[in-house]
């Protein structure tokens, strides 16, 4: 039976995937990207993540949220934007710390994958391995929502931020990202601030 959570759910499933392939398409086309086969099969790589590493943990979310919590109308207040700059630091903190300890040398075989172009392309987020994926790019985005308990339908307005944030990080625009890639030892962090308190931001 399907019902409002698991249509929601999967209005979330859907919007990553059309945020992150829009996206890269225009990007291809103003930037006049050549289809070599090696972008065809790194293109390939990132949708195979999200068919099917992303589906598995969007069921963690339908264990997470009850059918009584989708009938509740988002009203937002200062709780509500307290929930926000919770999240946006809990999925900084644990982004740069777990992205930061795949570059000591015992565990960059991990994220190795991901840095094998120092001038990232959109769809080059998600090419990593699927335990990186799950530890860099999908643990901090959702396990921030859980842990403030965020109404669901601020979950889509999340997740649709997180999606184009990544796909922006590997634009390879004047970004601290693409310095990441390019020197990386610097700029771990989805933001600017834990790279200024460690010291990393270039």
């Amino acid at each position: 039976m399907i019902t409002l959570l698991s249509l929601l759910l999967f209005i979330g499933y859907i919007e990553h995937m059309v945020i992150f392939w829009y996206y890269s398409l225009i990007w291809s086309i103003k930037n006049r990207q050549r289809l070599t086969k090696e972008a065809i099969l790194v293109a390939l790589y990132a949708l195979k993540i999200q068919l099917f590493v992303l589906p598995p943990l969007g069921l963690l979310f339908s264990y997470y949220y009850t059918d009584e919590s989708v009938m509740l109308p988002p009203e937002f207040s200062l709780h509500e934007l307290g929930q926000w700059v919770a999240m946006f630091l809990w999925e900084d903190f644990v982004f740069y710390h777990i992205h930061r300890l795949l570059h000591h040398p015992q565990f960059y075989h991990l994220h190795k994958l991901h840095h094998s172009r120092k001038q990232p392309v959109p769809w080059e987020a998600l090419y990593s391995s699927v335990h990186e994926n799950v530890m860099v790019n999908f643990f901090p985005v959702l396990s921030a929502p859980l842990i403030v308990e965020l109404n669901i339908y601020y979950l889509l307005v999340w997740i649709a931020i997180a999606t184009l944030s990544s796909v922006i990080a590997h634009s390879n625009f004047n970004n601290p990202h693409t310095l990441h890639h390019k020197y990386f030892n610097v700029n771990y962090g989805a933001t600017r601030l834990f790279d200024y308190i460690y010291g990393t931001y270039m």
